[in-house]
């Protein structure tokens, strides 16, 4: 069984996965009872949460979720013990579509965060966010070849050097 973390306030199964998505309360409190949990929590992996204050946001809701912040989440808490980290199983984000209509409205929201969160989860380097924006042109490629669309903020940076 796999619930939103609401139910480690009841009686919750024993086997029970955690989704600890209002913050990292959840995992903090499911790990230490043995409890594996998905890290999803809102305030780094709720991508239908607006990326830019550009008021061109095709649905700016929720609070300001921008690519650094999704990249800085530390899905191995570190007030964790070595033992309770083996219980976070990974990464989930969240693209919540009530005021969503259309599937390259989605792909905005989601990219380029998806990169992001993709190799924070992935990555065993030392995190290097300058690093990864210098690689971003080669994804910003990727998804121009296949006719997404993602969020242009990026391009402002000029350690994302794009053609």
């Amino acid at each position: 069984m796999i619930g939103w973390d609401e139910i480690l306030e009841g009686g919750v199964s024993p086997n029970a996965v955690i989704m600890s998505w209002r913050g990292v309360d959840g995992a903090l409190k499911a790990t230490p009872l043995g409890h594996d949990v998905i890290m999803t929590p809102n305030n780094f992996c709720y991508f239908d949460y607006r990326q830019s204050d550009n008021p061109d946001e095709p649905h700016p809701v929720g609070m300001l979720l921008t690519f650094e912040k999704v990249y800085s989440l530390d899905p191995q808490l570190p007030e964790l013990t070595e033992e309770q980290k083996k219980h976070i199983l990974g990464v989930q984000a969240n693209v919540w579509t009530e005021w969503i209509v259309d599937l390259p409205d989605v792909q905005y929201m989601a990219l380029p965060r998806f990169a992001a969160l993709a190799e924070n989860q992935w990555s065993t380097a030392p995190k290097d966010l300058d690093g990864l924006l210098r690689r971003m042109p080669q994804m910003l490629d990727q998804y121009r070849a296949n006719d997404y669309r993602f969020a242009p903020h990026l391009l402002s940076d000029p350690r994302v050097s794009d053609k």
